[in-house]
């Protein structure tokens, strides 16, 4: 009896602010700091920063650095992951 009930409008504007799980892992596995962009801004563009130095030092050591590569992306993986469930979990919170 006390269940609220939302308007069509409500429940899409919640689900057009929703993140896909799926894009986000493509774009981190495919380009890691970028997948971390679609789900965290600040998150990101630190990301862009910390694999940017990867990358100078898989240059400056002939290739050597580029071992940091891969453990970056599986961590952008990952990070993405978490961030887009909890940002979908926050807008589900918000419907009730």
């Amino acid at each position: 009896m006390g269940e609220k009930r939302y308007t069509a409008a409500e429940v899409a504007a919640v689900a057009m602010q929703g993140k896909s799980m799926v894009l986000g892992l493509i774009l981190a596995f495919f380009f890691g700091s970028i997948g971390l962009l679609y789900a965290s801004i600040l998150l990101g563009l630190v990301g862009l920063v910390i694999e940017g130095i990867v990358w100078l030092l898989a240059v400056a050591t002939f290739g050597l650095g580029a071992v940091l590569i891969i453990p970056w992306h599986i961590f952008s993986m990952i990070l993405v992951a978490v961030l887009i469930h909890s940002h979908n979990k926050r807008l589900l919170a918000k419907l009730g």
